[in-house]
């Protein structure tokens, strides 16, 4: 829903890694071809470094007019691989948070070319990661009635 409700090009969403400091991609959709999203899918991103670990270490909406352009993003060669070979121009990430607040992952979406992201599309987008994160939750019995023991 995030593609058609923020008319982006891509979007993706990302767990942090158990035990690890880093998000992996665990869904992407839009325009990108099967070879990009396998390669995509394979990525890790480190917390505080590029858009979406930006996203997740200060728990809440980053988003860029123009990713690569953009020095506010620490990008490592790697980060700028992904951000040239997806054809990343404007680019938001929210963060999924769990029920203290800790962060489980994110949501992205991406254009093209860059553009504004307005407040209510951020908005919006960190809506629809608070969603995703209380149904990813549900789905992994993290939250929801406990058993009694």
């Amino acid at each position: 829903d995030s593609l058609r409700l923020l008319q982006a090009d891509d979007a993706h969403l990302t767990l942090l890694a158990e035990g690890t400091d880093h998000l992996v991609p665990a869904v992407l959709a839009g325009g990108t071809d099967d070879a990009t999203r396998d390669w995509l899918a394979s990525m890790e991103f480190p917390l505080g470094g590029g858009i979406n670990g930006l996203a997740a270490s200060d728990r809440r909406v980053f988003w860029t007019p123009d990713y690569l352009a953009d020095e506010r993003i620490p990008q490592e060669p790697e980060d700028r691989e992904v951000a040239e070979r997806m054809g990343l121009g404007a680019m938001a990430a929210a963060p999924l948070r769990g029920p203290q607040d800790e962060v489980i992952g994110t949501l992205a979406i991406s254009y093209r070319q860059p553009r504004d992201v307005p407040p209510d599309d951020q908005a919006l987008l960190q809506g629809l990661a608070d969603v995703a994160a209380i149904a990813l939750l549900l789905w992994s019995g993290r939250l929801g009635p406990q058993p009694a023991r």
